[in-house]
């Protein structure tokens, strides 16, 4: 297979938050398909809504309050 070559970058929810804010990515649905963003560029209102909105697992609900907490 012609591949390119790659370097894993594994990433554990334990990892310093700034880490995770840069290495986290959010798939939304759109009209146009699906776009995809870093933790970091997500707003916080979209966050919020993400959180009452979204039936997530507990380490995901975790980085996403640490991340609006982050941002105060």
């Amino acid at each position: 297979m012609n591949a390119p070559e790659y370097e894993a970058m594994p990433l554990y929810d334990n990892a310093p938050h700034h880490l995770i804010r840069e290495g986290f990515f959010w798939i939304s649905k759109t009209e146009g398909g699906r776009k995809i963003n870093a933790l970091r560029e997500l707003s916080a209102e979209h966050i919020q809504a993400i959180l009452d909105t979204q039936k997530l697992a507990l380490w995901r609900r975790d980085i996403f309050e640490a991340e609006l907490k982050f941002r105060k």
